[in-house]
């Protein structure tokens, strides 16, 4: 795990579990959802797993397909977990999120890269996802803000995202946005109810949208650009959350959730912004 820290900010990334950001703190207070670390160890549902280079289960590879007694499946334990969840795709969100990835570290910095032609016990990562891809994940400390940027190409449509479950501390923390729901336009969302919403993200000032998190603990925003070059912009946001467990994940995805997707390249930038 490499950790990367500041006077305000720190974060660890794992690459060693699929380039996940496990630890995010605005001046030592949490903003990663930490009660989900089992789960995330579990099926990489919890703390700050990546979304790529598919998104959700749509890739050719289900369980329809596969003989899941097949070695090269038997090797990744978290493949019954996610079936006895109902999901229908061995690797949910892509294979990235699930495998150990190489990195190098410099100055304040960690780049990760994975592509379809890595191994693990002599299986090639294009084997298990369905297609071949190359990806890189770049994860850099600025004083005030993370700034995450997913490059991605395949020879199959791609998608890229962050999926990371943050803290929503209580029910009455709220999101502030400027994103259609469906064809209403939304400015809010409270937190004192569960949410799946499939959002389109409006663009502001120079083509970028904002999202605030604010809790009672920390505020969240999370930045990125939505108009312009198809192959930069992240075309649908994910609200997820649960009251119970009492996270929320903000999920920018690079194409629009809905709709077919034909990008074979994207590289995007997202920026986490958090304060007290």
């Amino acid at each position: 795990m490499i950790t990367l820290e500041n006077k305000k900010i720190r974060i660890i990334v794992s690459p060693e579990m699929g380039m996940a950001l496990v630890d995010f703190a605005v001046y030592n207070r949490n903003i990663l959802n930490k009660d989900m670390q089992d789960d995330f160890l579990k099926f990489r549902k919890g703390l700050g797993p990546i979304i790529l280079p598919h998104f959700n289960q749509d890739s050719p590879t289900t369980f329809e397909n596969v003989d899941l007694n097949d070695e090269k499946y038997r090797m990744f334990s978290h493949i019954q977990y996610l079936r006895e969840l109902g999901i229908l795709h061995p690797f949910q969100h892509g294979i990235g999120r699930y495998v150990a990835w190489n990195y190098k570290v410099k100055d304040n910095a960690i780049t990760g890269t994975i592509s379809g032609d890595d191994k693990i016990n002599n299986v090639s990562l294009k084997d298990l996802n369905g297609f071949d891809f190359n990806s890189k994940v770049t994860y850099k400390l600025f004083q005030n803000y993370l700034d995450i940027v997913l490059e991605i190409s395949g020879e199959m449509p791609v998608a890229s995202g962050i999926h990371f479950y943050y803290d929503s501390v209580d029910e009455k923390s709220m999101i502030f946005l400027n994103a259609y729901n469906n064809e209403d336009i939304i400015s809010m969302i409270s937190l004192n109810e569960n949410h799946n919403n499939v959002l389109k993200p409006i663009a502001g000032e120079y083509g970028f949208f904002h999202c605030l998190l604010q809790t009672s603990r920390y505020n969240l925003v999370t930045k990125f650009m939505v108009e312009g070059k198809s192959s930069k912009a992240f075309e649908s946001l994910i609200v997820f959350s649960n009251t119970d467990k009492r996270f929320v994940c903000i999920e920018p995805i690079s194409y629009q959730i809905g709709t077919k997707n034909t990008k074979l390249r994207h590289c995007g930038e997202i920026q986490l912004i958090p304060n007290i």
